[in-house]
């Protein structure tokens, strides 16, 4: 647990065992993000932000999260060689950031105004916008080293089945209760 937090979320670990999360004094209030390496937290804080949240870190030691700002909108961040930088879908009113892999493509959500939540992938600068047919909005949760997506899927009814796939093609995994 992170020292004096109420609430710690774990929420990423690469290969190394580095594990990344969010420290949050108690539920209901804006957290900061943490790298717990060796048995030693270090602080994850995007500069200005209201509240910071790191959620995946790849082998290469980069780590991706969410800040909000002090207007509470969602924005992703990239941390890698202790330099920050935001990332936003291109015209959404919020971004967060949920997975990274070795390669360094990016997964995560945004909002448009009066749309439903879509997700990205966000490779070599360039965003892509995951679409799930039959669906009216999505969230990945995570990406391999080949690229997989596994994420959440809605209809206008219900959740669907979790998925797994890429960018070209998904697949539903079936779930059977026993």
């Amino acid at each position: 647990m992170y020292p004096g937090a109420g609430v710690t979320e774990v929420s990423g670990i690469n290969d190394k065992g580095d594990i990344v999360g969010t420290a949050l004094p108690n539920p209901s209030s804006s957290g900061k993000g943490f790298l717990l390496v060796d048995d030693q937290f270090t602080d994850i804080q995007f500069p200005g932000a209201a509240g910071t949240g790191a959620t995946a870190i790849n082998n290469r030691g980069v780590i991706v999260g969410d800040y909000f700002d002090q207007q509470a909108v969602a924005h992703g961040f990239i941390l890698a060689n202790n330099q920050y930088t935001s990332l936003d879908f291109p015209g959404a009113v919020s971004t967060t950031v949920s997975g990274i892999n070795d390669a360094g493509e990016i997964v995560g959500q945004y909002s448009m105004t009066n749309e439903p939540l879509q997700s990205f992938v966000y490779e070599r600068g360039q965003f892509k916008t995951v679409n799930i047919p039959n669906t009216i909005r999505s969230s990945v949760y995570a990406v391999n080293a080949r690229g997989d997506l596994t994420g959440q899927t809605f209809t206008d009814r219900q959740t669907q089945p979790p998925y797994l796939g890429n960018e070209l093609q998904i697949g539903y995994l079936g779930i059977t209760k026993p």
